[in-house]
């Protein structure tokens, strides 16, 4: 997962915008329409982005079954 978050990072700035992180959840086979209450349930500062380690770790989490706020909000 970490090495596709990578390759949706075109800018390689660690973090994913809302179009980058759309773009990401469709290559993974997910419904483009609730990439935004993914998006929003990750972006816990509201600051517009989703960072490769919040990301990964809600990934884990809803994997593990530990409780993911991308799962939660999706499911």
């Amino acid at each position: 997962m970490g090495a596709l978050f990578d390759l949706a990072d075109a800018d390689q700035d660690g973090a994913l915008d809302r179009s980058q992180f759309t773009a990401l959840r469709q290559a993974l086979g997910n419904r483009a329409g609730n990439a935004d209450a993914a998006f929003d349930a990750l972006d816990g500062d509201g600051d517009g982005r989703v960072g490769r380690v919040e990301y990964l770790a809600s990934i884990r989490a809803f994997v593990t079954g530990d409780g993911s706020p991308m799962g939660e909000a999706l499911y």
